[in-house]
């Protein structure tokens, strides 16, 4: 069954999609920057320049997070990674070897930003659940990936080419 508010959606062009990355919990917590990085070889002619990400130390490493990428008011990019943003990025750094990969779309919206004077906040969270079992004990676990799907579904980020119906 469809969540009752999978019909109300943010448009980032008509609202403020920020307050909607708020409300779930999303802060920001760093910044994209031209950097010094070698893009792979089949973006280095469409990058001008690598990208570095700059993210507060104690975010680096945190497992189960949700972020998101904005520029001005709009959201361009909502992810998840289970590993912690300091791996994840790597990806939209680099680039991806596998020409059709979201990595490469991601990158090269970050890289058309930047280089048109903009810049891109990052903004996370590291959502969790309570679980209670019948026998009273009550679980925390990770929401990452839940609020991943309702936050593109509400949002519905330009570079994100799932959407999803909660």
């Amino acid at each position: 069954m469809m969540h009752p508010d999978a019909t109300t959606h943010t448009n980032p062009a008509s609202s403020d999609a920020r307050a909607t990355l708020r409300l779930h919990g999303l802060v920001p917590c760093g910044a994209w920057a031209p950097g010094r990085y070698a893009s792979v070889s089949h973006l280095r002619d469409q990058c001008a320049f690598g990208l570095a990400y700059e993210v507060q130390a104690d975010w680096r490493t945190r497992p189960h997070v949700v972020y998101a990428f904005v520029a001005g008011e709009a959201v361009l990019y909502v992810g998840e990674t289970s590993a912690g943003m300091a791996a994840r990025f790597a990806g939209y750094r680099y680039g991806n070897p596998l020409v059709s990969d979201t990595d490469n779309r991601v990158k090269l919206a970050l890289t058309r930003t930047l280089q048109a004077g903009g810049s891109v906040a990052i903004w996370a969270t590291q959502p969790q659940a309570s679980l209670s079992l019948p026998d009273g004990t009550v679980l925390t676990v990770p929401a990452s990936k839940p609020l991943e799907e309702v936050l593109i579904a509400r949002i519905r980020p330009e570079l994100n080419v799932k959407m999803l119906a909660v």
